[in-house]
């Protein structure tokens, strides 16, 4: 708990290859609570002057395979009374955060930079986003039409388009914790880089039963034992 204060009882049981009622009565015998989640306040993001275009692309489509659908928003950290911005792109099959970039504005570089660090390792078929300006420009359109990706975005007013960020940056924000502990600017983004490395490579995540890149190197295993078996035959 000291290490992963905000598991509950079903990723405890995972952790320590136990059932989940085991778990959930342990704690509840010693009154172990995980840490709580915190509501996502509401930000408004930069209108553009001209609405944006396009459709939501991913609606009835589910990835067996990384890089086919990635997912990009960003958010704001309370910093000495001020906002600081982070980016985030979430491969959706994984769950891993590719690319991420922090910045003292929300505009199209803090978007289009974490984009460029996902696009270090890969590329996807699709990326989804919001209507917000810091999405509709041209030089994100230029980017994502020289890499051959389509542009899907959520519907006007429905985050839950985007479910797969939305619950990214509420566990995020739960488990970074307070801000006031840190002295500068840079030392946050240090904080933020080591939770983003301990989201990808230490927590569990519900529904992979394992941390993003465990599962990530689980599916490149059983893929080239796959293409090897193949071969041979």
């Amino acid at each position: 708990m000291e290490k992963n204060p905000s598991y509950g009882h079903r990723r405890i049981a995972l952790a320590l290859k136990i059932n989940p009622k085991r778990a959930l009565r342990v704690m509840q015998k010693f009154e172990l609570k995980p840490l709580l989640y915190r509501k996502r306040s509401k930000f408004n993001h930069n209108k553009s002057k001209e609405a944006a275009k396009g459709m939501n692309l991913i609606k009835n489509l589910s990835p067996i395979a990384p890089n086919y659908i990635w997912v990009t928003d960003f958010t704001y950290l309370r910093f000495k009374r001020k906002f600081v911005y982070l980016a985030t792109v979430i491969d959706v099959f994984t769950r891993q955060v590719i690319g991420w970039n922090m910045s003292l504005k929300h505009d199209k570089h803090l978007t289009q930079t974490a984009i460029e660090e996902a696009l270090k390792q890969g590329k996807a078929n699709y990326l989804h986003s919001d209507r917000g300006a810091e999405y509709n420009h041209k030089e994100l359109k230029t980017l994502l039409e020289t890499n051959d990706i389509q542009h899907s975005r959520s519907d006007k007013c429905s985050p839950w388009q985007n479910s797969w960020q939305e619950s990214f940056y509420s566990q995020f924000k739960l488990e970074l914790g307070g801000t006031a502990k840190y002295q500068s600017y840079e030392e946050l983004i240090e904080a933020v880089a080591k939770q983003i490395n301990y989201y990808n490579n230490e927590r569990i995540h519900l529904s992979l039963k394992m941390s993003p890149n465990q599962f990530r190197a689980k599916y490149s295993k059983k893929r080239a034992a796959l293409l090897s078996k193949k071969m041979g035959t």
